[in-house]
């Protein structure tokens, strides 16, 4: 049985993400600024939703490029959460049968968003893991402060 697979290219390396975990792919668009967020590049509206681009190349120790109107933005998601990463040529899909995944591979110990690799043709590619990518989205969210609750009855005052 054949795997669908999203290709794409940052920087010199080659990844691979689950079509299942990918929404779309979109040409790249100005985001808003995050403050003081070294997980995120920024905030993308689609479509009346703020989603947070994750700045994979930092998170891959890879130099930081600014945004060019030749990049793409890849838009995952699992249930309601949601994020995106840029890469810099386009995506391709690619098929891979089972037998071609290695979720034991050593490359999965050298960054926490390699999940493995996948054997395309004659080529290896990491595999993205989409959950540990919409982790770091979620570190950048606003939590409460210590002994501040979000119900708002509890913080009147009153």
């Amino acid at each position: 049985m054949n795997r669908e697979f999203t290709v794409f290219s940052v920087g010199d390396m080659n990844f691979a993400l689950d079509v299942g975990n990918v929404r779309e792919v979109l040409r790249a668009a100005a985001l808003s600024p995050v403050p003081e967020n070294a997980n995120i590049e920024g905030l993308l509206n689609l479509r009346g939703v703020a989603v947070p681009v994750i700045d994979i190349r930092s998170r891959l120790s890879l130099p930081s490029l600014p945004t060019s109107a030749s990049d793409f933005l890849i838009v995952i998601e699992s249930g309601s959460r949601q994020a995106a990463i840029r890469t810099e040529q386009q995506a391709q899909l690619e098929q891979a049968s089972e037998s071609s995944i290695d979720l034991a591979s050593s490359t999965a110990a050298t960054c926490d968003l390699i999940s493995g690799t996948v054997q395309l043709g004659d080529r290896f590619v990491s595999l993205l893991n989409a959950a540990a990518i919409l982790a770091v989205a979620d570190l950048g969210k606003p939590r409460p402060f210590q002994g501040e609750t979000t119900d708002p009855r509890m913080n009147s005052g009153a």
